[in-house]
């Protein structure tokens, strides 16, 4: 039997997100470019060409021109970068420091719940009264601005009291994992010469010369209650934490009280403008306080009224008991890595623990849009790629995933990329 066969469409299928082709014909360059419209939208591709037809002519104008003087961006990309991008500036409160801003919440919020673990909470005022003992202590033992106290402890209120009392006294906190090898420890505190350590933990303790507060000792939350003089400037050192390095040795970023305040306080950060445009309030804190994206969790959110739980270590580990925390708690802000996400959406039905969820952000690895897709399959909410290295504060750019496409997005306040 006849039949006929006609071809409606022709689509070739390639390995590849793109495919770039150039040819001569008739003494004419070409090209011709084939792309997954899945990864790149017609006006990324339209801006490829634009750049090839560039390059083009600036070698065929100066043959001899080197590959590192060739400039690829286009005039219209030129304007698009240096002025509506990158026009980022706002006034924040730029001469404050951490500690001001803090006491001003307190004085805002003095009876709402600053942090909650394991069923126990403190107050703003709770929190700002056991940081003042410590930070008192730490004056009566000579530290002033910018002196360096490590503090090793497990996840604990404690933890976070600690911490607060080191910015309190005037000190930088260095926070170091109590589950290190002896020789990365005393590595790390020899390296920021750190005048006093704070410890919080059963099995926490240290071999080393350095003086030792010990925040289990029932002792230590006996004293002055009052907030001390504040003695720092918006220029001082907040904070040094320690990364992996390049040369095998831990590298101690150090950041100032400036850079926390902006990055804390600015509106073009959709952390605090959708948290207070949506009325949210609680946000979990997952990460360990050995890295900069703790910041968030637990400056960020106390420096605008937040509450924040903190999660102990088998709610780290955990998907059922995480998922408990963040459900009886009716936790609404979460900030993780694409990895831990992967783990969760691995071990089983995520239906409950996106539930509560608001907002999450997402940070640290690469993103993929296939995980923002099987997250949004369990709720609508709103997620958000957030980008940068731990030299430039945290998060130094954003981009909410809305329209099926992957980028780091745009500069908060104050920043430029």
């Amino acid at each position: 039997e006849e039949q006929d066969i006609s071809i409606e469409t022709v689509r070739e299928q390639t390995n590849y997100g793109i495919s770039i082709y150039a040819y001569e014909v008739d003494e004419e360059l070409e090209f011709c470019i084939m792309s997954d419209p899945r990864i790149y939208s017609d006006k990324q591709v339209s801006i490829l060409l634009e750049q090839l037809v560039k390059i083009s002519k600036e070698i065929a104008e100066n043959p001899n021109k080197k590959v590192s003087e060739i400039e690829i961006i286009t005039n219209e990309e030129k304007e698009h970068i240096f002025s509506d991008f990158n026009l980022t500036s706002i006034k924040y409160p730029r001469e404050k420091t951490v500690v001001e801003l803090f006491e001003n919440q307190v004085d805002k919020t003095p009876d709402n719940v600053a942090i909650a673990f394991e069923g126990k909470t403190l107050s703003y005022k709770e929190l700002n009264r056991r940081a003042n003992i410590v930070a008192n202590k730490l004056r009566e033992k000579g530290i002033g601005r910018e002196d360096f106290v490590a503090i090793i402890a497990d996840r604990s209120i404690e933890m976070i009291t600690g911490i607060y009392g080191i910015i309190k006294s005037g000190g930088t906190y260095v926070p170091v994992d109590p589950t290190y090898p002896d020789e990365r420890i005393n590595f790390m505190l020899q390296d920021c010469q750190a005048k006093i350590v704070l410890l919080y933990g059963d099995e926490v303790k240290i071999n080393s010369a350095i003086e030792q507060i010990d925040l289990k000792d029932a002792e230590t939350w006996n004293g002055n209650e009052e907030n001390p003089e504040h003695i720092n400037c918006s220029e001082d050192l907040i904070y040094c934490i320690y990364t992996s390095g390049t040369t095998g040795n831990p590298k101690g970023v150090m950041i100032h009280n400036y850079n926390v305040v902006n990055y804390s306080m600015c509106s073009r950060y959709n952390l605090m403008k959708y948290a207070y445009d949506n009325r949210l309030t609680k946000m979990v804190s997952i990460t360990n306080m050995i890295f900069d994206i703790f910041v968030t969790e637990i400056i960020t959110t106390l420096l605008n009224g937040l509450t924040v739980y903190i999660a102990n270590y088998n709610e780290q580990r955990e998907l059922s008991s995480f998922e408990k925390l963040i459900t009886s708690n009716e936790i609404e802000i979460l900030q993780t890595t694409p990895g831990r996400i992967k783990q969760m959406l691995m071990q089983g039905d995520c239906s409950n623990l996106f539930k509560s969820l608001k907002f999450i952000m997402l940070g640290g690895e690469y993103v993929s849009i296939g995980l923002v897709s099987k997250i949004k399959e369990y709720s609508d909410v709103h997620v958000e790629n957030v980008y940068g290295p731990s030299e430039t504060t945290v998060w130094a750019s954003y981009y909410e995933y809305k329209d099926g496409r992957n980028c780091i997005g745009r500069p908060i306040s104050n920043t430029q990329i």
